[in-house]
C-alpha cells in the first residue's frame, strides 16, 4: 500500500510533538522524584512546595508529589517512544488541570520569575495549561504510525477476493 504525503506529514508531526512532550515531562519527573538536573528541588522541596499552596487534599502532599513524580516520569518515557500513549497522555493531562485549577489559578495566566535564583515566583497558568492541551491533543490523536502503538494495534485483516459467480444452466 503506497502512503499519502499527508499520512506521513501527520504522523511526522506527531513524533515531533511526542518527543518534545515526552522530553520536556520525562525531565519534570526527574527533577521531582530524583532531583536531576537541579539543585534546589526534589522530592521534599516539591512536596513542600504543594503543601504551601493547598495541593494536600485526600493524600496529602507527599503522595501528590510521588503521583506526580511518576506520571510525568514514567509518562513521559512511554510518549517517547509511543506506548500506552493515550493513557499516559490523558493522566498527565487530568494531573495537570488539576495542578492548574488548585494551585496557579488565582495566580492569573502569566508565569513571572521577579528575581534569578532568588525564589520570588508567581506562578501562572499558561505553562500547565499548554502542557495539557498537548497532553489532551495527543489523547485524542494518538500516538500516530512512527510508535510502538501502532505496532501493537490490531489490524485488519482484508477478506480475500471471491471470484465472480457465473451461471450455469
Amino acid at each position: 500500500m503506497r502512503e499519502d504525503g499527508r499520512i506521513v506529514a501527520f504522523s511526522s508531526g506527531l513524533l515531533l510533538i511526542r518527543l518534545i512532550l515526552g522530553v520536556v515531562l520525562f525531565a519534570r519527573g526527574g527533577a521531582i522524584l530524583f532531583n536531576w538536573w537541579t539543585t534546589e528541588y526534589g522530592m521534599t522541596a516539591y512536596s513542600s512546595y504543594l503543601d504551601l499552596h493547598g495541593f494536600n487534599f485526600l493524600i496529602g502532599a507527599t503522595y501528590w508529589a510521588w503521583l506526580l513524580g511518576l506520571v510525568q516520569f514514567v509518562g513521559g518515557i512511554l510518549i517517547i517512544f509511543g506506548l500506552m500513549t493515550r493513557l499516559s497522555s490523558l493522566l498527565n493531562a487530568i494531573l495537570m488541570i488539576l495542578i492548574m485549577a488548585v494551585m496557579e489559578y488565582e495566580a492569573g495566566w502569566f508565569i513571572v520569575f521577579y528575581g534569578t535564583g532568588t525564589g520570588e515566583y508567581q506562578g501562572g497558568i499558561e505553562y500547565t495549561l499548554l502542557l495539557a492541551g498537548v497532553c489532551f491533543g495527543l489523547f485524542l490523536t494518538g500516538a500516530g504510525k512512527y510508535s510502538l502503538d501502532s505496532g501493537f494495534a490490531v489490524k485488519k485483516k482484508e477478506a480475500p477476493a471471491k471470484p465472480p459467480e457465473t451461471k450455469t444452466e
